[in-house]
């Protein structure tokens, strides 16, 4: 059974984290009059709201709705004044209000300095992440009906679950009981193992979960296109959590924990092979539409990701005076494993999309193609006489 993280107390009502529109053309008319009939202290009308959404996809979901209710969401605080943003951006959101960054990073637990409850959290935050997809794929091949590429769905996403203690391990949230070879006994034990991992985490997590979840289309492959990069995003920022860890331990000559918090963040990285083939199974129309609807909405807005970057090459990279030679092999191993990443993200691109636009207005696979190639470390001590990363 899975060992529940110590509770958090949300700040508003829970509602239930998996709750799908039945695409009633009426829901609209149900979400505006819930929300005019909201009042500021009272439980905000989130299903209705989340039911019209998906039903039609933020992109051609009605914005007036809920419109009526910024001004008292900014006094409500957490969720409803980091998600209601959410609901206005069509047209004019970015990267952040795509995830529902926000959300997370404001969740009960998360502090900004970071630290051992933090990274507990966020890990959680990346296992509930998964279970909730995990819920959903399964149902969606039980209910859609049995084919090649939906069994294929199911069986890397159930084994993406199976290896969250990989990326995310810090979490004291992690499934248990995964098995079978067949697809029927996979699917059953990653659905019971989901179940448990969503009933074990805080009430918090898991409404964070449900209202991140606002696909701009109608297309199914978008439900797992968010869940991923939502998940990607968590470990990035793990990842520069480790990176800012590890240049405060050596700074004060703790070369153990400098190299430990880097052999850490190498861990997280080598174990997303298991997200990115999650990925691979997104067809390429389901993608084309995709990514007309996420049009300046690209990953290459990603602060999690250029913080990484910016940690370990940026011109006052903290760990650019360091020589010693455990700290410089650490480094090393992060540095590759950090490429190895981009450049499976790269081949996925361009099994994908090809050579053709990016949707941040770069040259899609042959931008990524070009940032694969250049090293988080430019060099390292050891080969370079110079101090460990530059």
């Amino acid at each position: 059974m899975a060992q529940p993280l110590e509770r958090l107390e949300p700040t508003g009502p829970a509602v239930d984290h998996h709750r799908w529109a039945s695409g009633c053309p009426r829901s609209r008319e149900r979400a505006r009059t819930a929300v005019h009939g909201w009042r500021p202290g009272t439980g905000f009308p989130y299903d209705e709201v989340l039911d019209h959404y998906r039903a039609v996809g933020r992109n051609q979901a009605d914005v007036t709705i809920c419109r009526s209710a910024e001004a008292g969401a900014a006094a409500s605080g957490w969720p409803l004044a980091q998600w209601l943003p959410m609901t206005l951006d069509a047209g004019i959101g970015g990267y952040d209000s795509y995830l529902g960054s926000a959300l997370f990073e404001d969740l009960p637990g998360v502090e900004p300095a970071g630290s051992e409850r933090t990274c507990a959290v966020t890990d959680t935050l990346v296992v509930a992440l998964l279970a909730d997809l995990c819920r959903t794929e399964i149902r969606h091949w039980e209910t859609a009906g049995d084919s090649p590429a939906r069994g294929a769905r199911v069986r890397a996403v159930v084994h993406a679950l199976q290896a969250a203690a990989g990326f995310a391990p810090a979490s004291r949230v992690l499934p248990e009981g995964i098995s079978g070879s067949a697809l029927p006994d996979l699917a059953a034990t990653g659905r019971r193992a989901a179940a448990e991992v969503l009933v074990a985490c805080p009430s918090s997590v898991r409404f964070a979960v449900d209202l991140s979840l606002l696909p701009t289309t109608t297309v199914h492959d978008e439900i797992m296109f968010v869940r991923t990069i939502q998940a990607f995003e968590c470990v990035y920022r793990q990842v520069a959590g480790r990176l800012r860890a590890a240049s405060g331990a050596a700074g004060r000559g703790e070369v153990g924990d400098a190299m430990a918090a880097l052999q850490d963040a190498t861990a997280r990285l080598d174990a997303t092979k298991a997200l990115y083939r999650v990925v691979t199974t997104i067809s390429k129309d389901a993608f084309a539409v995709i990514r007309g609807a996420t049009d300046g909405r690209s990953a290459i807005q990603s602060r999690a990701y250029a913080e990484v970057e910016q940690l370990a090459a940026g011109p006052a990279a903290p760990l650019r005076d360091h020589t010693n030679t455990g700290i410089c092999s650490a480094a090393e191993d992060l540095g590759r494993a950090w490429v190895s990443m981009k450049r499976t993200h790269w081949g996925i691109a361009l099994k994908v999309i090809g050579r053709v636009r990016g949707t941040g207005g770069t040259e899609g696979a042959d931008y990524l193609e070009q940032k694969a190639v250049q090293p988080l470390f430019p060099q390292t001590g050891r080969t370079a006489g110079a101090g460990c990363p530059v």
